[in-house]
């Protein structure tokens, strides 16, 4: 490092511990960032941004059987070579 960067860092250091530089604290955001919902029958519902609280889902198991099935089927499986 050259001098300069090493004065420049050392002076924002020095600030930085007396709190005179630094961010400030942004509020926490509240809620869940959920990107889609997949319902058992296929369905898919789509949510933009944060939602407050998670969408109820009284099927959760079927839906889990269905994405195992979807995923199953997109993953494509490469056949061994026959000799």
């Amino acid at each position: 490092m050259t001098s300069t960067k090493t004065f420049k860092t050392k002076f924002r250091l020095f600030l930085r511990r007396f709190g005179m530089l630094c961010k400030k604290t942004q509020p926490p955001r509240k809620g869940v960032r959920i990107s889609r919902t997949i319902m058992p029958d296929g369905k898919v519902i789509e949510h933009g941004g944060f939602v407050e609280k998670a969408p109820l889902n009284n099927q959760s198991f079927l839906s889990e059987l269905h994405v195992y099935h979807e995923l199953k089927n997109s993953v494509k499986f490469k056949q061994p070579k026959k000799k």
